[in-house]
């Protein structure tokens, strides 16, 4: 073997790779155009119709949710109303249904009737009267705690409506500004042992029209009767209106004229509506003691209707 001094070793040569930029070509660009057009098509066919949809179902339960608060609004007034107090009126434009609901309710004493005995204790329909007891006792604390007040008047028999009707010197309401008292006769807390409330009518009393057929008393508070709803097609609106006063020998239905106009409650109860209505008249719920609404709402490419019936709770 020989050696050869001072030569150079063999070098295995550097391969470079290049690279180089490219841009899309147009096979990637066909083809990225491509599966866009299948996914908006996805979108558009499938999607679309789904979020759609979705967007109309909100939109009615947005009305069905406004139509019912309405109708469960009215119902609580219609509930309670004095027997034979709701009266209906059409308009032009859809109706007026007016009401006087009750504050407080009792049997009060007749002869016979469980323990009632006595002048004070029983109601006489023959004559003035300026105290007797109901059987139990009330169970509004409100009108409990006006004890001696003109804040309450009551109502007994109102056979036809005449709770409306200018009250003489006989009627089925207590004259206005007589103080109507509550008190626990025997003393004590009512309730407890034989102790039950007892009514008194300052001004020498009252002496009631009509008895009751199942001896009902009513309270109804001074500031809160009567009360009136009104739904206008024309303004797409249902309102409240309370508190405008007895008496009232005329149903008022104008929305723009006095008593309505001047209510010391008025209260938009809602909006949108376009169909309303009361299935029936004045005659037919003092009949039947049932009332039938009727709501309609309109939205954006959206109307429902919906039918309420309520029982009137109250009786003679």
């Amino acid at each position: 073997m020989q050696c050869h001094h001072g030569a150079r070793p063999v070098q295995t040569p550097v391969i470079r790779r290049l690279h180089k930029e490219r841009g899309i070509t147009l096979i990637e660009l066909i083809v990225t155009i491509v599966l866009l057009g299948i996914v908006s098509v996805t979108i558009g066919v499938f999607l679309m119709p789904a979020f759609t949809a979705n967007q109309a179902l909100e939109r009615r339960a947005g009305l069905v949710d406004a139509a019912e608060s309405s109708l469960r609004r009215m119902a609580r007034d219609i509930r309670i109303a004095l027997p034979n107090s709701v009266r209906i009126s059409p308009t032009a434009n859809g109706f007026a249904i007016e009401m006087i609901p009750t504050a407080a309710g009792g049997k009060y004493c007749i002869a016979g009737l469980a323990n009632c005995a006595g002048a004070a204790q029983l109601l006489d329909m023959t004559a003035n009267d300026a105290s007797f007891d109901i059987l139990g006792c009330f169970r509004n604390p409100a009108f409990i705690l006006a004890n001696g007040t003109p804040a309450y008047r009551l109502v007994i028999g109102d056979l036809d409506g005449s709770v409306y009707a200018v009250p003489g010197a006989q009627a089925v309401i207590s004259p206005a500004g007589r103080n109507i008292g509550v008190i626990v006769q025997p003393a004590g807390v009512c309730g407890v042992g034989a102790s039950r409330h007892r009514i008194t009518i300052s001004g020498g009393g009252h002496r009631f029209l009509n008895a009751s057929v199942n001896e009902r008393l009513y309270a109804i508070q001074v500031a809160a009767v009567p009360i009136s709803y009104v739904c206008n097609t024309a303004t797409g609106t249902l309102r409240r209106y309370a508190g405008y006063g007895l008496p009232r020998a005329t149903q008022p239905t104008n929305e723009v004229a006095a008593p309505l106009s001047t209510a010391p409650s008025i209260a938009l109860v809602s909006n949108n509506i376009n169909r309303c209505g009361v299935l029936g008249d004045t005659d037919s719920v003092r009949a039947t003691g049932i009332v039938t609404l009727q709501l309609g709402l309109a939205g954006t490419n959206e109307t429902i209707e919906l039918l309420h019936q309520v029982q009137l709770d109250n009786s003679l």
